[in-house]
């Protein structure tokens, strides 16, 4: 296998090589506060806009921080944002939880590539590619915090990433590049080419390939037994990325294609699902993108932006035998896919007036689900609907509106305007015949407006003060819909007049208050925010037989003998949801050698969530857990220092505490919460010639194994890779 790796690796180099001068990278962490506020974010409003006029918080990534990180996986840099936190669930792997905020899934923070939605939306949102070590094509990484629903529609919620790769501008030349596992057997190879054809014309690609055996797990994890199979960190079928970048002039065209597969690797499980995600099962995603993208300038100051994303992701779980190789005749495989293809219009004035630019756009895109099918992996799902999947479509409508005006030298104002339309078709299911359900479900269609506003004051060369509220929504994810049609069939055969209501778009308020400060020496500032997001409409897993929401514990009853259960989607009644503050120090060094970096702190709390949550949300106990398991403290941090031109340290530290337990949390495992979390991590690189360099990454240095902050009170069931404690790996950078 080394060697085969060993070859691609040369072969790689072999084709991208070629004499070229690589194009400088800018530094966001070396930048004064003067410069960082000037650095233009590309995602927070319809114009490239500067850090101190952007709505909201920002936080970004550049190409050398991406480089230079002690990170491993996609999920690891999302986690250094102060007010960001990966959690983990026992099924569904790695979440975001953002604010205080933290559910089952991450569909309520959106991620964009290059401004298209990864998100799915049969369930989940973006989770699963969190766990992705493929991500050298990434030039920068924008996190804002707040609702982004303006601009992107459902989903946007509770904040938004979005990841921007290179083009062929940003590598004059290549780069290829190796990594290995010393712990887990981890064998990473990415390499990237830019081409360039002539003015404004050229091509970028990239290619990359992962796979890792994982670090076997022997003993008890916090109390429980373990598989002697459990293998953490694992990567069990080879994930691999593809992309290509085509630019001419006014035109472009990306094209994506990445497979990224996660052992979950729990310890308590349904026995009928040990086979998929026990030691010998894994899950997996499959995206493709294309988007095309035109932009024609009708004169120096009115642009239309046309583009056409068509999107198409398998994902699902497989069983594979004694090799890596999934097994296609496992009948336990599970699956399902889906696919959207869309058109977007955009009409931007500039400088209208001279201190006003104008934004207005209208979107419409066709999105499709399909239960048991999957367009790429080749896993036979037997034709079985038994990933819960829908067969179904819909159609989202969208107009927008936004407006920045330069009032003054010292005040600007953003004020967005955006209606959102949802349609649905009639939506079946194998799986829901395979139960006795008999017929179509046609959800109710939903539609949103949402709003923002925000205006920036810059009181004097020091201070800045942004000041913002903004909506964001989310509507019903497909799979939501699945057992609506079901209980109220047997409902109605059983008797009762009543009837599971419908699922209604979920909101969120948010308001936020922010101060930057620059220090007199240009080389350190200070950036506090205080918020407030409230939550109405929330969209959780409910179990009935716990609070009835209403419904006669007769009825309830009924349903649960003849089916086993009564447990669907629902919106929460009531408002709630999380308050806090964060401020980020911004610091940098050149006297005697360069360094920078920054620390956080970040303090959150739910608000309208106690032990009685049954009683005043509706919400089981269980939802209760994956709510409140939220740090209520976070401290994190980044130091990179340059002792010589050629040696660099970058050091990340993040220390997690004052997770609340809640009554019902009565094992014993829950005692590992009451300590902190403390990961701390290095890397270390070293330039041996102008075009290669070597590094040696330490990850979670302290042997920390206390369990993240997880979705029940037994952390055993999703804390595995936490038990491995320190992993190092060895990487080889070639530049051409």
């Amino acid at each position: 296998m080394k060697t085969a790796l060993t070859t691609l690796l040369c072969v790689g180099i072999l084709i991208f090589s070629q004499p070229s001068s690589a194009e400088e990278e800018t530094d966001l962490g070396n930048l004064s506060f003067e410069e960082l506020v000037k650095v233009e974010v590309k995602s927070a409003t319809f114009f490239d806009t500067d850090v101190k006029r952007a709505p909201g918080n920002v936080f970004v990534f550049d190409s050398l921080s991406l480089e230079t990180l002690p990170v491993m996986r996609v999920g690891n840099i999302i986690d250094l944002v102060p007010g960001y936190i990966i959690n983990t669930h026992q099924f569904q792997g790695d979440i975001i939880a953002v604010r205080g905020i933290s559910t089952d899934n991450s569909a309520k923070t959106f991620v964009l590539l290059d401004g298209v939605s990864t998100n799915q939306r049969l369930h989940f949102g973006y989770q699963q590619s969190l766990k992705s070590p493929l991500f050298a094509d990434i030039k920068q990484i924008e996190v804002i915090k707040g609702p982004g629903a303006t601009l992107y529609g459902s989903g946007a919620i509770n904040g938004f990433i979005s990841m921007q790769r290179f083009d062929y501008k940003d590598v004059k030349g290549g780069k290829a590049s190796y990594t290995y596992g010393l712990m887990d057997q981890l064998n990473r190879v990415e390499a990237q080419k830019g081409v360039e054809f002539g003015d404004q014309h050229g091509l970028y690609l990239y290619g990359g390939f992962a796979k890792s055996n994982g670090v076997a797990i022997n003993g008890p994890i916090y109390g429980q037994p373990t598989d002697s199979n459990v293998h953490a960190l694992a990567i069990p079928a080879p994930d691999y990325k593809i992309s290509a970048k085509y630019v001419n002039h006014a035109f472009s065209l990306d094209n994506y294609f990445e497979r990224t597969t996660y052992s979950v690797g729990n310890t308590a499980l349904f026995a009928s699902d040990s086979a998929l995600f026990g030691p010998d099962g894994f899950g997996y995603v499959d995206k493709l993108i294309v988007n095309p993208k035109l932009t024609l300038r009708v004169d120096p100051k009115q642009s239309f932006e046309f583009s056409a994303p068509i999107e198409y992701m398998d994902f699902g779980a497989a069983t594979r035998g004694s090799s890596a190789i999934p097994t296609p005749a496992s009948p336990t495989n599970k699956g399902a896919a889906e696919n959207s293809a869309g058109v977007k219009v955009i009409y931007r004035f500039e400088k209208l007036a001279e201190t006003q630019n104008l934004a207005v756009g209208t979107s419409f895109t066709a999105r499709n689900f399909e239960a048991a099918k999957n367009y790429f992996s080749g896993i036979d799902l037997h034709g079985t609907d038994n990933w819960q999947g829908m067969n179904g479509s819909w159609k989202e409508f969208a107009l927008f509106a936004e407006d920045f005006i330069q009032v003054s030298k010292k005040l600007s104002i953003i004020a967005g305007l955006r209606f959102d339309k949802q349609v649905n078709g009639d939506f079946t299911s194998n799986y829901l015949s395979e139960i006795g359900f008999t017929g179509s479900i046609k959800p109710a269609n939903t539609s949103s407006v949402t709003g923002r506003l925000a205006a920036s004051y810059l009181a004097n060369e020091q201070s800045t003060f942004k000041l913002s509220y903004q909506r964001g929504f989310r509507a019903p994810d497909a799979n939501y819909y699945l057992h609506i049609g079901h209980f109220n069939q047997l409902l109605a055969q059983l008797g009762y007049s009543e009837r599971m209501q419908q699922i209604q778009n979920e909101i969120m308020d948010s308001f936020e208050l922010t101060y930057l400060f620059d220090f007199e020496s240009k080389k350190s500032s200070l950036e506090t925010s205080l918020y407030y997001n409230r939550y109405s409409n929330l969209i959780h897993y409910h179990d009935y037989t716990i609070d009835s929401l209403g419904m006669p514990t007769a009825a309830v009853n009924a349903v649960v003998a003849a089916s086993g259960f009564m447990g669907q989607q629902a919106n929460a009644p009531g408002t709630f949801g999380s308050v806090g503050f964060e401020t980020i120090f911004r610091f940098k060094a050149s006297e005697f050698m360069s360094s920078s970096g920054y620390l956080s702190y970040a303090f959150s709390r739910p608000t309208g969530v106690n032990s009685n949550i049954n009683t005043y949300t509706g919400l089981t106990s269980s939802d209760h857990q994956t709510w409140a398991l939220f740090p209520e403290h976070s401290i994190k941090g980044d130091y990179r220092i340059s002792p010589t031109g050629k040696l660099t340290f970058d050091t990340t530290a993040i220390a997690y505490f004052g997770v609340k337990k809640l009554d019902s949390q009565s094992s014993d495992q829950t005692n590992y919460f009451d300590h902190p979390r403390v990961l701390v991590s290095i890397n270390s690189i070293y330039q041996l010639l102008p075009s290669l360099s070597v590094n040696v990454l330490v990850s979670n240095v302290l042997n920390d194994k206390n369990p993240s902050p997880g979705e029940n009170s037994a952390p055993a069931n999703h804390a595995v890779d936490n038990d491995v404690g320190t992993t190092v790996y060895a990487g080889l950078d070639y530049h051409f």
